[in-house]
């Protein structure tokens, strides 16, 4: 009788396990597939709801998520946090010619071709929340004919800019986080995490190690030329990752590499960990002849405000530091302040994108 009752007991647990898995599942599809989500439809599941929100909503929006768009040229700045789809915690933004892309530190990927209007479309990288804990989106980055996607346990996703659909690539190694991604001119895939930098002639579908003396954390193809930021300083390969040589060691330190207008540039987020005595670890190189030699663009600036983001929008270069976001019609030789950081943002960086003539910012969290 007791064994009858245990048999019975163990098939009514499996079948309310099946049960709950089958409605997270629906769930999840249902969430990934959701096409269009309006920060102000999405909580109006009651006839009285759009009078209860506009009730409760706060006079000063959180800086989890500040989110702010400039059309004319960093003059004024618009508040459009109220017009983001509820309950998220951003991680990323990219913009591209025509839309903006959001990542989330629940593994939910947002795009919209007009962030004012408060639309955004939730896109369909797979079924990312039947993972627990969920993937953060560590990654959006543009290459010349794809966009792509890194996740927290290695994961990534391509898209080529002309379609709607997302393509897994092959992992590089296991689940070691990917930091960062670029695509050459011909095609070629750069990636790099904490074991170096690998290369993908084959649009994702295998990886070879091209560098292996310790971590890179950020990379850069601009011009037939691959930046990299490694243990050792900067590196720089000019005949596609076959040959690496450092070009920035003196100065050590990590930087996170990019591009303003066929430029390569240099942000330093962290100092030389071999130097104690290193009191300024903040600072922007820039150069103008494929990183073989580079200048600062940052030197009115002290050591607590150095910049975080650089991007260009029409002729003006724009920055972000704790201060808040500033501009340059010179080039980076002189800074004004065009629009002052508010709140507390110890723990927080603001990020720029660039569509078109329009500039986004956004505070993302940046640590302890």
């Amino acid at each position: 009788m007791k064994n009858d009752l245990k048999i019975q007991t163990t098939k009514s647990s499996k079948k309310i396990l099946i049960q709950f898995m089958s409605l997270i599942m629906i769930m999840s599809l249902a969430m990934a597939n959701s096409p269009i989500i309006s920060s102000k439809q999405s909580s109006s599941v009651t006839q009285n709801s759009k009078q209860q929100k506009e009730d409760s909503e706060p006079t000063a929006k959180s800086p989890a998520n500040s989110f702010m768009q400039s059309i004319d040229n960093g003059k004024t700045w618009q508040d459009l946090s109220g017009n983001l789809p509820d309950n998220i915690e951003i991680m990323n933004m990219l913009a591209t010619n025509d839309e903006v892309f959001l990542g989330t530190q629940n593994g939910a990927l947002y795009h919209s071709k007009n962030p004012k209007s408060g639309l955004w479309q939730r896109e369909d990288i797979g079924i990312v929340l039947l993972n627990f804990p969920p993937e953060a989106i560590t990654g959006i980055y543009e290459g010349h004919t794809n966009l792509f996607v890194t996740l927290s346990n290695g994961g990534l996703l391509k898209k080529a800019k002309n379609m709607t659909k997302w393509q897994n690539m092959s992992k590089i190694q296991g689940n070691v986080e990917t930091h960062s991604i670029t695509e050459s001119d011909k095609g070629e895939l750069f990636a790099s995490n904490m074991n170096g930098i690998f290369r993908s002639k084959n649009s994702g579908k295998s990886w070879e190690h091209v560098f292996t003396n310790n971590w890179v954390s950020s990379l850069s193809c601009i011009n037939g030329v691959v930046i990299a930021s490694g243990a050792h300083g900067l590196l720089r390969s000019d005949d596609g990752g076959n040959t690496w040589n450092c070009v920035f060691g003196d100065e050590g330190g990590v930087y996170k590499i990019g591009e303003v207008d066929g430029q390569i540039t240099a942000i330093r987020v962290a100092g030389q960990w071999l130097n104690n005595c290193d009191e300024n670890p903040v600072r922007t190189f820039i150069s103008r002849d494929k990183g073989l030699t580079w200048h600062r663009i940052d030197v009115i600036f002290s050591s607590d405000y150095g910049i975080y983001s650089l991007k260009k929008a029409d002729k003006s270069l724009f920055c972000s530091n704790k201060a808040g976001i500033s501009k340059s019609d010179d080039g980076g030789g002189s800074w004004t302040l065009l629009k002052s950081a508010v709140g507390d943002f110890r723990n927080r960086r603001i990020e720029l994108a660039v569509s078109g003539k329009t500039i986004y910012a956004i505070s993302i969290f940046d640590g302890c």
